[in-house]
């Protein structure tokens, strides 16, 4: 494969607006580099038919100490039934993670998800689930703070359960 040497120090918008692509194998390779941040950005939007994604070929440099970007990373992913159906890269700390606006906006087909481990979300959660209409559970019991909610769970008509955080601070 042409990327099994190869370091990377983005995904951003890699497979954007990609609607009819269902399935993508990655093979080895190394995203990071010392980068200091990494981002995930639109790297999956608008790709309507993948309905999972397996990124556990890809390695997040060892030394890298940044924070991840996941801004509208999945949004319009309208086959992604799970969050359990996303596997991340090696070495993918979900505490790193501190941009997530938009990441799931638009994802119809989304049933439940379970956002433990994204403890460190200091920024952006505008449109998060906006028109999740299929979702019906979410785990958000991590949370340490929020900020920026707007449009949070906009057009969530299933939305049955919502475990939520004890705050200490809420913003807009």
């Amino acid at each position: 494969s042409f990327l099994s040497e190869t370091v990377l120090e983005t995904l951003y918008g890699v497979f954007a607006y990609c609607s009819n692509l269902s399935n993508i194998i990655f093979p080895h390779f190394i995203l990071g580099d010392n980068f200091k941040d990494i981002s995930f950005s639109e790297a999956f939007c608008g790709c309507e038919s993948l309905a999972s994604i397996n990124m556990s070929p890809i390695e997040i440099d060892v030394n890298r100490s940044g924070s991840i970007n996941l801004n509208k990373t999945f949004c319009n992913c309208k086959s992604l039934v799970s969050f359990s159906d996303v596997l991340f890269p090696q070495r993918f700390d979900r505490a790193k993670v501190t941009y997530f606006p938009g990441a799931f906006d638009g994802c119809s087909s989304l049933t439940s998800i379970d956002l433990n481990g994204f403890s460190n979300v200091y920024g952006n959660y505008n449109n998060l689930f906006n028109d999740c209409s299929s979702l019906t559970s979410i785990d958000m019991s991590m949370l340490e703070s929020a900020k920026n909610l707007q449009k949070f769970f906009c057009n969530c008509s299933s939305l049955q359960n919502i475990k939520l955080p004890s705050l200490s601070e809420i913003d807009s």
